[in-house]
């Protein structure tokens, strides 16, 4: 039959193939969570990318809404400028007229 001594080793065989199986199953789980992980973060930067191009575009239609802004204050400045110049010298005028009535 088997001494103690081999009896042991075949326990401790056994043993070490045990560890390694869980060794492994727990290498294939940790290599599960990575991968998991990694799909996460490519979905991140994905919405990342999705969500810069989203402000890029509303950036882009603000600058442009507010160039038009823009022109738009010139063209009523200057329109206010020349009607404001033009009511000017009509009140003048209507004034001198009724001063002169009035003397």
């Amino acid at each position: 039959m088997f001494t103690a001594l081999e009896i042991l080793y075949i326990f401790m065989a056994f043993g070490v193939l045990i560890v390694s199986v869980g060794f492994v199953w727990f290498l294939f789980r940790v290599s599960m969570v990575l991968k998991n992980v990694a799909d996460v973060i490519g979905e991140l930067k994905s919405a990342i990318g999705r969500l810069e191009q989203s402000l890029n575009g509303i950036k882009a239609r603000f600058e442009h809404s507010t160039s038009h802004l823009g022109k738009m204050t010139e063209h009523m400045r200057d329109a206010a400028a020349k009607w404001g110049g033009e009511v000017k010298e009509k009140v003048k005028d209507w004034a001198e007229e009724e001063k002169d009535d009035w003397e």
